[in-house]
């Protein structure tokens, strides 16, 4: 018996042929070879300029041309249309997007490789796996790449106009090949967000620096978002608020996703002097130490706000 478990425990498990340097070349010789000739078999039918990802989203492009040393894919452009995002932000064109290929790391989950692209005005790298059934999405922030401005995503902030620098700490999506959303996660900040001077329901307001921003938020399942924290605000800043709780997602229509969230608000002095009808506004909500205790439920697009209680 102890020789038995003797010669198990002088077994080798590092697999030592293949990691000579002669096996590795070879290897990657015929990897390429084989999937290389798979690749440009697919991409022949890339002689179009449109793809189909459902029947309400067709993706448009121009220029793809691939190269098999050190795998890649380039286009000119990507045009994603505002369908594809159930008309939730304007058609996206995404600049000289670049694909590579991860050829000798095969995720558990599938297939890894990286697009680097322009899009926004802004330079992005994207981490993607494509599995059997989903398709995962990474994004990370370093330096500048996926740090986006904030007032190219008017639509999404309207009625109110922002201004600053979203840094895109960590984003984490899956989705099925229909479109259907399966995971998120999101850690996303900023040190400089701006209300820029405008006017907002018939109110005139100045400019005010709202400074810090914190989001964290992630998936429950796939009906529910859990929204851990939002901080819109510090100490210095005419406007403090932190709002949590659960958004019940709408899959077919984002807009329509219900909300049921809690949390405070604080306005300063002379924010509540400049705009006098502010203070009447929220005096139909409880107050603790100068910050009104909201309570929101409705939907994205119809929100309804309550004291909380």
């Amino acid at each position: 018996m102890k020789n038995s478990e003797k010669e198990i425990s002088n077994i080798d498990y590092s697999l030592a042929p293949f990691k000579s340097k002669r096996f590795i070349a070879l290897y990657i010789f015929i990897f390429i070879f084989i999937i290389g000739g798979k690749l440009k078999d697919s991409f022949s039918l890339l002689q179009g300029n449109s793809f189909k990802l459902n029947p309400s989203c067709t993706i448009q492009y121009s220029g793809p041309e691939v190269s098999f040393f050190l795998p890649k894919v380039t286009f000119k452009e990507i045009h994603i249309p505002s369908s594809c995002s159930k008309n939730a932000v304007k058609t996206i064109k995404i600049s000289n997007p670049v694909i590579h290929f991860n050829l000798l790391s095969f995720s558990p989950f599938g297939l890894k490789f990286l697009i680097e692209a322009k899009a926004l005005k802004q330079n992005l790298e994207i981490g993607v796996v494509a599995g059997l059934s989903t398709l995962s999405i990474l994004m990370e922030q370093e330096n500048s790449i996926n740090s986006i401005k904030l007032r190219d995503f008017s639509d999404l902030t309207s009625p109110v106009a922002l201004d600053g620098d979203l840094l895109l700490s960590t984003v984490f999506a899956s989705l099925s090949y229909k479109g259907a959303l399966e995971d998120f996660a999101a850690n996303i900040a900023s040190e400089n967000i701006v209300i820029p001077e405008q006017n907002i329901m018939g109110f005139n307001l100045n400019v005010m620096n709202l400074n810090k921003l914190l989001i964290q938020v992630n998936m429950i399942n796939n009906r529910k978002l859990h929204l851990k924290k939002f901080i819109l605000g510090d100490d210095k800043s005419p406007i403090i608020t932190q709002f949590a709780g659960e958004i019940d997602i709408n899959q077919r229509n984002p807009k329509l996703s219900g909300l049921q969230l809690a949390g405070e608000l604080k306005l300063s002095d002379k924010l509540l002097s400049d705009i006098s009808l502010l203070e009447g506004l929220l005096s139909r909500f409880d107050k603790k130490d100068k910050y009104y205790q909201i309570k929101i439920d409705g939907t994205v697009t119809n929100p309804k706000f309550d004291s909380k209680r």
